[in-house]
């Protein structure tokens, strides 16, 4: 888990006007707060905190297209320009890895909201 470093007290810098000390107190305050240094028992003010990723296995919608394949029949096609055969079975294949593409990357959204409720 990350680690942050306490900030010093800023009214202690000697030779800052009092609307510096003002606007760096409260950048003081603001960052003690997201990274929950600030003594909140909740930390309810933290940028991120475990209980507000609800994102689990049971929410994630599956995915259903698993694969994608299409065949012609019953059509004559004259003085009209149509895909090739092997054109149609790059676009079929390029749909397939799209799919497969898709459901590697929320497996790896859900592995990262898994690591970071740990």
């Amino acid at each position: 888990m990350a680690r942050f470093v306490g900030i010093g007290n800023v009214t202690s810098v000697p030779g800052l006007s009092p609307q510096a000390v003002q606007v760096l107190d409260a950048i003081k305050t603001n960052v003690e707060l997201l990274t929950n240094q600030r003594g909140e028992t909740n930390g309810a003010s933290s940028a991120i905190r475990k209980e507000s990723i609800s994102l689990t296995a049971n929410s994630v919608p599956r995915q259903k297209m698993q694969r994608s394949g299409a065949v012609g029949s019953g059509f004559t096609v004259s003085e009209v320009s149509v895909a090739s055969s092997a054109d149609h079975n790059i676009l079929v294949n390029d749909v397939n890895l799209l799919a497969q593409d898709h459901a590697d990357l929320r497996a790896v959204v859900q592995a990262l909201i898994t690591q970071l409720k740990a």
